[in-house]
């Protein structure tokens, strides 16, 4: 599922204020998160960053999808990305299904100087990150992030 969340980062990376994600979901989330951190702090453009999740899912998931919205700050919210991902395709060394039980995961990947020809600008970012299967809720993260060049 790490790779999954990374993909939101693909635009624009991930920098530390004092926690820049916070747990969207609830105590009935498949996926309870207990610890997010990626390096570098603050991730540099043009640069690769990894990001480490850790959590216990409390039961066996066949299929699922990722809904990432992210906003860029220029005078208002800008959305820059909203999509959907199959959950099962993102990692291809962790597949479904996804056993229930204890995960940690690790994923580099590097932060792009253009996107579809625009410059990566620094700045201000905020997203959500809702994982589902069916109708229940896997787990939700929202992150704020600044993105240094």
């Amino acid at each position: 599922m790490i790779k999954v969340i990374a993909s939101l980062l693909l635009i624009c990376g991930l920098a530390l204020s004092q926690s820049p994600w916070s747990n969207c979901g609830g105590a009935n989330d498949l996926f309870q998160i207990k610890t997010l951190y990626f390096s570098p702090n603050p991730p540099i453009i043009g640069q690769n960053v990894t990001i480490v999740m850790s959590g216990s899912l409390s039961q066996t998931i066949t299929s699922g999808n990722l809904q990432l919205v992210l906003q860029y700050y220029e005078i208002w919210w800008h959305t820059v990305l909203n999509t959907n991902i199959d959950i099962c395709t993102v990692d291809p060394s962790v597949s479904c299904p996804f056993n229930a039980g204890p995960y940690s995961f690790k994923y580099s990947l590097p932060i792009p100087t253009t996107v579809d020809g625009e410059t990566v600008p620094s700045g201000d970012y905020r997203g959500t990150a809702v994982f589902t299967t069916g109708q229940t809720q896997i787990a939700c993260v929202n992150y704020n992030i600044e993105l240094d060049s």
